[in-house]
């Protein structure tokens, strides 16, 4: 039962462009190889830490589950890649633990940079892989700007969007509702639901809801956050500036939960214009990054009517936003796995 649950959330979350970790309550502490078949790189890892390693190396290279198995028997060594993929994991382990104590500095991206094959150039990823420091001047009133912007009048507490998404070469339509304290719940018709109710996040892609566990489920919040209403409270906020695509931007520096990130605002409008969490696997560090733009004001919040999530530095999902409405009332069960 368990690895079938597993199953039915590492499928779900392949459809909205990310792996997280599936392992169900009581089974995060247990090793690799007592939750999945067939480990060998891993052995003696977390069951936990599989996921996540599995995306930042889809990341590292610009590709996803198929790469490496052949539909949804990931146990199998049908496919050559994952006998090399075996192969790099022993190099890199090598390379870190003569040189570098066993940290994770020679990572996948370390020489594919988004690319299938080894690049010696760099290819053009929205930020850097590390997290940088810059000034300390208080992200106070870049945030408080951006709550004043986005905040909707006080009868407003439901937003309801509806438009389509776009994701390897197919779009379908896409209908999401957003609560002003942060839940939300977003439809793609024909391959998913999923929501967030400030409780449990949760997916149904075909086989009824499940709820995906903590700390699985941060990936999920993210994808369907849009930062409606200000940004979530930071910890050991600071802002400095960085130009993005050229433009100046008002940079926050902080901790969401237990993950660093960094908030881009535009200089101008105040804005968001980029949200980037700063992940770790144990085969190196790893960035989720999410693009707002075409802010609309609807009932007078602004809201971006275009969000764009990059699996990695060539491939990404966009979500186009054609309608929006601001209402006083919705069904709260919409936000519920129940």
């Amino acid at each position: 039962m368990a690895r079938a649950q597993s199953l039915v959330f590492v499928t779900a979350m392949a459809l909205l462009g990310f792996s997280v970790a599936t392992t169900q309550p009581g089974q995060a502490d247990k090793k690799a190889e007592e939750v999945y078949k067939n480990i060998k790189s891993f052995k003696g890892q977390k069951a936990a830490d599989i996921m996540p390693a599995m995306h930042a190396m889809s990341q590292a290279l610009g590709t996803d589950c198929a790469h490496c198995h052949e539909g949804q028997d990931f146990a199998n060594d049908n496919l050559r890649p994952k006998e090399t993929t075996r192969e790099m994991i022993e190099l890199t382990k090598e390379l870190n633990d003569k040189y570098f104590n066993g940290r994770p500095e020679v990572t996948c991206f370390t020489c594919h940079h988004g690319q299938g094959h080894p690049d010696p150039i760099a290819s053009a990823f929205p930020v850097q892989p590390r997290l940088r420091s810059g000034s300390s001047a208080s992200a106070d009133p870049v945030l408080a700007a951006f709550a004043a912007a986005t905040k909707a009048p006080a009868a407003a507490t439901h937003i309801k969007l509806t438009g389509t998404v776009d994701d390897k070469g197919e779009s379908h339509d896409l209908t999401t509702y957003q609560s002003s304290t942060g839940k939300f719940y977003e439809a793609e018709k024909g391959k998913y639901t999923i929501g967030w109710d400030l409780k449990d996040a949760w997916v149904d892609a075909g086989g009824g809801k499940n709820v995906v566990p903590p700390p699985d489920n941060e990936a999920l919040i993210r994808y369907g956050r849009t930062f409606w209403s200000g940004v979530p409270k930071l910890t050991q906020a600071a802002s400095g500036t960085e130009p993005v695509d050229g433009k100046p931007m008002k940079v926050v520096r902080g901790t969401l939960g237990a993950t660093a990130v960094k908030l881009y605002f535009d200089a101008t409008t105040g804005l968001l214009a980029r949200a980037v969490y700063f992940d770790r696997s144990i085969v190196g560090p790893m960035n989720d990054i999410y693009d707002y733009a075409d802010y609309k004001s609807v009932g007078g919040t602004m809201l971006p009517m275009t969000v764009v999530h990059y699996e990695s530095a060539t491939k990404k999902i966009v979500r186009h936003y054609t309608s929006a409405t601001v209402e006083s009332a919705a069904d709260e069960k919409v936000y519920s796995p129940k």
